[in-house]
């Protein structure tokens, strides 16, 4: 690691200022976290004996032990013992003759996230005072990415961490990208936009150290960062995906084809999993007419859907990047004609295999509704109803092939609605939104819904799953920018107390930029409106299209203003709310949703691909294929 010091631009006077801990300086005795065991005082004795790889090590174990920690409330004891915790950091990170030593720091880089999380929590808020502090110090690149992540007001030129090591920053950089998961406040929303628009990543970015091992979390930021914004993860993925294939340069594979067998390679393709239940129905066309073998990438035996293949197999290793050994056993001789992806980048693996010329047509699908953006994939299959229909193909680098219908069918829960009493007092509004689709330009029109409400009104967050350590700076972040009258928060729950809280409420809305489908099929069945926020993507017109289905089409919207005063409309007018609302009760949502026999045009697709595959990609044109419907 480069030891020069790490400067940025001049800082405000408060750079001065000493940080200093004792462990008797509250009123309070200090309880530690549940299933946490440390001694503040013999750590803070090491600190002052400047015994200093004792420190670091103590610091390690600590910060991934933190890590770990399931936290969902904090008794008065438990915020001392954050306090207290934050400040032992803080205070190491501050000595001027403290720095990471060499074989630590890529460990420590890694935990930036969860000391954001820690300091959160903490009266501290964020790390800017102690940032400031090391700003001035030699050898302290390793301490400033520590301290350095998605909550900091500190501004930094991004060229200056690449330059310096540029392992060390791409490891930093795929660190706070999957660990922040979601924008829920402006400096978090500002910060990862920053972090994404960095123009000198193409010409930094190493998926590996000097030694050769890989930056595993590049692979799941590959994932994360649609999420972050709908027109930044396209030249994102573009670097992910050219690193992966620097990596594996040299994994040809060996393929004699056999065009009638298919193999379907997933992470997520069990009967408990949404990608299943919304893609099945198509793979079960195939069945019969090709050779299907499943190779799934997690080993999760009981629920695999044994019935549609005609062989499976496993990683042998769950969900861990694969070997060299491994990736010889699973695909380098084979004799596949077809590899379908249902969910690519929904684990590290699949990012990996995607950027593999497996087999000589390579498909991927709507498990998680988003281009690869790069990889060896030839064709996208999509639905003609969730694509828009002037030039969808500019969302994708692969060749878009649009069936009949969206391409993938929401399953709909054997639920019995309860029909509880709901709140008279105020209106609560079900978001039913996964962790990671929290988008703050999107809050801020709830913010909006609420300064016009002339009710109490009460966004309710279900079902919410997170690591636990970052659940509670995400909440109180949450409840920070709405209000937290207006916020109510649940973490995991299982199907029929979540579905029991959205019966509770008044109506439901869907999430945006990236939108729901088995969700909103959820609300639905609890005999709720939901409002549609209906974009130019296909992860944000799969509910738009449900509610066409349903002749639901006036709980659609198109822009922010009308997301917002339908809203405003639906907590204001209780008459409308409950005409919409009897009308979606009166619907048998089984008999409306059953299979409407468009799921065989999947089958014609890849009928269509084999047969054609040399010719089409002779041609070289980008116009989607559209398989018609008979």
């Amino acid at each position: 690691m480069d030891q020069q010091q790490f400067m940025t631009q001049p800082q405000d006077d408060d750079e001065n200022v000493v940080i200093s801990v004792q462990t008797d300086d509250s009123d309070r005795p200090v309880e530690y976290l549940p299933g946490l065991t440390f001694d503040p005082a013999e750590y803070l004795k090491l600190v002052q004996e400047k015994k200093y790889d004792e420190v670091t090590q103590a610091l390690v174990n600590l910060l991934q032990r933190i890590g770990t920690l399931e936290l969902y409330q904090l008794t008065v004891l438990e915020q001392d013992a954050i306090n207290v915790i934050s400040k032992l950091i803080m205070m190491t990170l501050a000595q001027e003759d403290y720095a990471i030593p060499q074989q630590h720091a890529e460990t420590l880089v890694q935990m930036c996230v969860v000391l954001s999380n820690l300091i959160a929590m903490s009266d501290f808020k964020n790390t800017d005072l102690v940032l400031k502090l090391v700003l001035t110090q030699k050898n302290n690149f390793a301490k400033v990415l520590m301290l350095y992540s998605h909550r900091n007001t500190v501004e930094f030129d991004l060229e200056q961490f690449f330059e310096r090591n540029p392992y060390l920053a791409s490891l930093w950089w795929a660190t706070v990208i999957i660990g922040a998961k979601n924008s829920n406040s402006e400096i978090i929303y500002r910060n990862l936009r920053k972090f994404m628009m960095f123009k000198g990543l193409k010409k930094h970015f190493t998926a590996v150290n000097n030694q050769g091992v890989e930056n595993q979390n590049l692979y799941l930021a590959n994932f994360c960062v649609t999420y972050v914004d709908p027109d930044l993860d396209r030249d994102v993925k573009k670097i992910v995906n050219d690193q992966v294939k620097k990596v594996y340069v040299k994994r040809v594979c060996n393929n004699t084809p056999d065009y009638n067998k298919v193999l379907v390679l997933t992470r997520s393709f069990h009967t408990k999993h949404a990608v299943h239940k919304a893609l099945s129905p198509f793979l079960y066309t195939l069945k019969g007419h090709y050779h299907l073998t499943l190779l799934h990438l997690y080993r999760d035996e009981e629920f695999i859907d044994r019935g549609l293949f005609d062989e499976v197999r496993f990683l042998a290793k769950e969900d861990e990047l694969i070997d060299r050994t491994e990736l010889n056993r699973l695909v380098q001789n084979n004799d596949y004609g077809v590899v379908y992806y249902p969910d690519i980048s929904m684990s590290n693996t699949s990012t990996v295999l995607s950027n593999l010329r497996i087999a000589p047509i390579q498909i991927v699908g709507y498990g998680h509704p988003v281009s690869t953006f790069g990889s060896e994939m030839d064709y996208f299959m999509g639905g003609r109803d969730a694509e828009p229909a002037k030039n969808p193909e500019r969302y994708y680098s692969e060749r878009l092939v649009l069936i009949p219908g969206t391409a993938a069918t929401p399953a709909v829960p054997q639920y019995q609605r309860q029909y509880p009493p709901k709140f008279e007092d105020r209106v609560v509004v079900s978001c039913s939104w996964g962790i990671i689709k929290f988008y703050y330009p999107n809050l801020l029109n709830l913010k909006k819904v609420i300064e016009r409400a002339n009710k109490h009104v009460v966004f309710r967050f279900t079902g919410l799953i997170s690591d636990g350590f970052g659940f509670l700076p995400f909440y109180k972040e949450l409840r920070d920018l709405l209000g937290p009258q207006h916020v109510e928060v649940s973490g995991q729950l299982d199907y029929d107390q979540y579905m029991g809280l959205t019966e509770q409420s008044h109506f439901g809305v869907d999430s945006f930029h990236f939108g729901g489908n088995n969700r909103i099929v959820d609300t639905l069945l609890c005999g709720l409106p939901i409002i549609a926020y209906e974009g130019n993507r296909a992860y944000n017109r799969f509910g738009p299209d449900i509610l066409r289905h349903l002749n639901l089409k006036e709980l659609i919207v198109t822009n922010d203003d009308e997301y917002i005063d339908l809203m405003v409309k639906l907590i204001n007018d209780e008459s409308y709310r409950k005409e919409l609302t009897a009308k979606v009760e009166a619907i048998d949502m089984h008999t409306a949703m059953r299979s409407t026999g468009k799921e065989k045009y999947f089958k014609k697709a890849i009928d269509y691909l084999v047969a054609n595959n040399d010719k089409l990609k002779a041609g070289r044109s980008r116009d989607p294929i559209i398989i018609e419907e008979d």
